[in-house]
């Protein structure tokens, strides 16, 4: 009795649709590109990149071969930049936004007994704070007294 109902659009995605992508990515000259991109096979598609994005998410074969894409992408973005024998600005721009490259930082901890460290600054809060208490107490005795 119950039937799905599909909301919006039906999809126009097509399993041939992997194969098309997949030699996008390994010959982009046959579709008048230089280079293979995930805009480039979007435009090849006809669809926006978020129609990409959602197809792999649904489709395995799409997404094998869009991930095989994204490996040919890399390795193009890497043999560029080896291939100048320097790492061009615009290039490592590219892998970091494209590829998911980052720059690293590393950080380094002089402090190794930190936990002995915080454990002592505690300790010396929590005799302060006796201390301030008595204090207190001990003016407003004399304050009683006098």
């Amino acid at each position: 009795m119950s039937e799905s109902v599909q909301l919006g659009r039906p999809s126009t995605y097509k399993p041939e649709l992997a194969a098309k992508a997949l030699e996008y990515f390994e010959h982009p000259d046959k579709f008048g590109h230089r280079r293979p991109t995930i805009a480039g096979l979007s435009l090849i598609l006809d669809v926006n990149k978020d129609t990409v994005h959602v197809w792999r998410s649904k489709y395995p074969d799409f997404a094998d071969a869009v991930k095989k894409g994204e490996s040919i992408i890399e390795h193009a973005l890497v043999d560029a930049m080896l291939e100048k024998n320097e790492f061009h600005a615009g290039l490592i721009f590219a892998a970091k936004n494209m590829i998911g490259w980052a720059d690293k930082v590393e950080t380094e901890n002089h402090n190794h007994d930190t936990g002995q460290q915080l454990t002592a600054a505690r300790q010396r809060l929590s005799k302060l704070k006796v201390v301030k208490s008595g204090k207190a107490k001990g003016k407003s005795e004399d304050s009683e007294a006098a």
